[in-house]
């Protein structure tokens, strides 16, 4: 049982049906009552099957290039860390052997929010410790702490923004 898949561009049936084979592996299913199609592909919803599933729980969409992993007790999208990628300039090239590498081991400079552990490899947002997910500068300590403390106020949501 395999922990990651990849939802590719341009799905066709035949990744549908293994999407639906690696999410039945698990306990999920694909969500039948939604269906996006977009330019890149189809986005799939998906969530608990049967009656794991409650009426308004929240599923998780896939868009096209999306990986998701088990997490052990749920599908999450996974953190470009946890991705296996192709080294550059491997392109398209299937003959022989697969080498892959882990993004955790890419040169480039990136910033890891200590709060959602989103990664961002923009320049800015690693020069400046700004986190696009939590839309605040999460990489200061001071400004940190400050913002996680006016977050604990019951007047504020998890979203970070004041109730208005």
């Amino acid at each position: 049982m395999t922990e990651t898949y990849h939802w590719p561009r341009g799905a066709t049936e035949r990744d549908v049906a293994a999407l639906e084979a690696w999410l039945g592996e698990h306990g999920w299913e694909v969500d039948p009552t939604v269906f996006m199609a977009g330019a890149r592909g189809p986005a799939v919803q998906v969530r608990r099957t049967g009656a794991a599933w409650q009426e308004g729980e929240a599923g998780l969409l896939i868009l096209p290039a999306e990986t998701v992993r088990w997490d052990g007790h749920r599908v999450v999208v996974a953190t470009r860390s946890a991705v296996p990628v192709q080294p550059p300039g491997s392109g398209r090239q299937r003959s022989g052997p697969r080498k892959m590498r882990l993004a955790a081991e890419d040169p480039r400079p990136s910033f890891v929010c200590p709060e959602c552990r989103a990664e961002s490899w923009h320049p800015q947002d690693v020069a400046q410790g700004y986190c696009g997910r939590c839309h605040f500068w999460t990489g200061d300590p001071t400004m940190y702490a400050a913002w996680r403390e006016q977050r604990s106020d019951a007047s504020i949501p998890a979203s970070g923004r004041a109730v208005e």
